[in-house]
């Protein structure tokens, strides 16, 4: 936890899934919010090192997408991120999105690797936010009730800013138009063809 706390100055991440779609979202300026896909979003540190390595997993998978017509999934993206975060010490991101197989949210933890989640709160009062939602996340929330909830735990200490993505659940039908994609093609770890 001591690294984590260093890692950031300040903030915290939250991903939180109910059964009408994701929100993910920050009160941190130190994190943004990256569009990896139609409906893959992360949520990461804002620093040099972090962006250059989700630049790389966004350049590959526009490839994958655009370039080679195919569909690809939240778990392979996350692979992607995993694959480029395995040396690293510190590493602190969440992943949300949906594909054919529903809706995902993951919590990338360094060489610890990721897993996938219900809800996930990264940041410096991460105890906090979690024993409040703990209390108030149910399954059948409302897109609109998690919104909020996001909002509210985000405000937990009286910080005013905040960043918020939310993915709304699509029909399956919409993940199954392209050809998908088996494996990571012409993937390696340095993000080139």
């Amino acid at each position: 936890m001591s690294d984590f706390k260093t890692y950031f100055n300040h903030g915290n991440m939250v991903g939180l899934a109910c059964d009408e779609g994701l929100v993910l979202a920050t009160n941190s300026r130190d994190h943004l919010l990256y569009h990896l896909d139609d409906s893959i979003f992360l949520c990461a540190p804002r620093s040099a090192n972090n962006r250059d390595k989700i630049l790389q997993v966004c350049a590959q998978v526009e490839y994958i997408t655009r370039d080679l017509g195919q569909t690809i999934t939240v778990d392979q993206v996350q692979d992607m991120l995993s694959w480029k975060y395995k040396d690293e010490d510190s590493v602190y991101t969440l992943t949300a999105g949906q594909d054919g197989s529903g809706l995902h949210i993951y919590s990338l933890k360094s060489s610890k690797g990721s897993r996938k989640v219900m809800y996930a709160v990264r940041g410096t009062e991460e105890d906090d936010i979690l024993s409040y939602l703990l209390e108030h996340w149910r399954q059948d929330l409302k897109l609109s009730e998690a919104e909020q909830l996001v909002r509210d735990l985000l405000k937990l200490n009286g910080n005013d800013y905040l960043d918020l993505c939310v993915i709304y659940k699509a029909e399956e039908k919409e993940f199954s138009d392209g050809p998908q994609m088996q494996a990571i093609e012409g993937f390696d770890e340095n993000g080139s063809d």
